[in-house]
């Protein structure tokens, strides 16, 4: 019998349209401002019941330069992933932002207020990397450990300096959270796990 397990990613190839709607709602959302504060992640009002402040927090954002340097990395990570594993990718990307919004209403209760896709896109990135480390077509895969390396200790440095240069543009106020980006680490490493345990029980 053949096994399956020597077959490369690329042969699931699909479009990103996915990673693209994403993309331009952010942006939509960005230019109708009037609309954001009905958007945000605010934890008084979900309490009150607006539920869907937890997905639509993501994919509204403080500043233009907060959602550029979200989407100049979401984009093309999300997209490479949506062609390499269409499905998988398209439910991360619909249930990473609960799994985020989870973490950050369990376990930061003083956080009030969240917005962007730094979370989501950190746990594409994530779930990337460990797919393409698992992939046995023969290509190099040292590249894909480093990245591997390179996320957990930013994470690790966000937790120790959360005010980081790349948010200097945000508004007075606003703050690195480093646990959505945990968060969504650790949820697409829950992700990989799944679908491992599936394919060895086909």
């Amino acid at each position: 019998m053949h096994s399956k397990k020597g077959r490369s990613l690329k042969t699931h190839s699909g479009q990103p349209w996915f990673a693209l709607t994403i993309s331009l709602i952010a942006i939509a959302f960005w230019f109708t401002p009037q609309s954001r504060d009905g958007l945000f992640y605010d934890r008084d009002l979900i309490a009150q019941g607006q539920w869907w402040r937890l997905w639509s927090g993501h994919l509204a954002h403080h500043s233009a330069s907060h959602l550029w340097w979200n989407l100049v990395v979401f984009l093309p990570a999300a997209g490479w992933l949506e062609r390499l594993q269409p499905t998988l990718a398209r439910f991360f990307l619909a249930v990473s932002p609960l799994i985020i919004s989870g973490a950050l209403w369990s376990l930061d209760p003083k956080l009030q207020f969240y917005a962007g896709l730094s979370g989501v896109t950190m746990g594409v990135l994530t779930l990337l990397t460990i797919l393409q480390l698992r992939n046995e077509s023969g290509e190099p895969r040292q590249i894909w450990l480093v990245a591997l390396i390179l996320i957990a200790l930013k994470i690790a440095f966000e937790f120790r300096q959360p005010a980081t240069a790349l948010f200097a543009g945000l508004p007075t106020g606003i703050r690195n959270v480093p646990l959505a980006h945990l968060a969504g680490a650790l949820g697409a490493a829950i992700f990989a796990l799944i679908v491992r345990r599936r394919k060895r029980l086909v």
